[in-house]
């Protein structure tokens, strides 16, 4: 019996002294992770649909606001031709781009200013159809 009891104590001394090395190390480790993510915060980006629409011989425009600093705009193209996506600016100024036929193209505006942005859509047949989506963010988009 007294055997038993001496195996049980070494057995019970063995778990302890583990169980206390592996906790050490363990709040060792956290506080490692926790002195690495000092001074870093987590920003939370806001952003929204600014159009949702059909793609039309109007075009369409949308308001830029001045905490967003970024938008990307998204065009299906759903006609048998390429299709020219006019951009105009606050300023006037003009960026164009192209989406393939029966095909889709984004195209993303980082660091623009606020203000009526338009968008205008033509193809070599004058037939216009598909979809237009403008995201606007306030954080560089990708």
């Amino acid at each position: 019996m007294r055997q038993w009891k001496r195996v049980l104590g070494i057995v019970l001394a063995w778990c302890a002294l583990s169980s206390v090395c592996a906790m050490g190390a363990e709040s060792t480790v956290e506080k490692r992770d926790q002195e690495s993510w000092k001074g870093t915060e987590t920003k939370l980006m806001a952003s929204h649909i600014a159009v949702d629409t059909t793609v039309t011989k109007y075009g369409v425009s949308w308001y830029q606001p001045k905490e967003y600093v970024s938008y990307r705009i998204w065009v299906d193209n759903t006609t048998n031709n390429s299709m020219r996506v006019t951009i105009t600016d606050p300023q006037g100024r003009i960026r164009t781009f192209s989406v393939p036929a029966h095909g889709n193209k984004s195209y993303v505006g980082n660091g623009v200013e606020s203000g009526t942005y338009r968008l205008s859509f033509s193809t070599s047949n004058g037939v216009l159809s598909g979809t237009v989506r403008v995201r606007v963010s306030d954080v560089a988009l990708s």
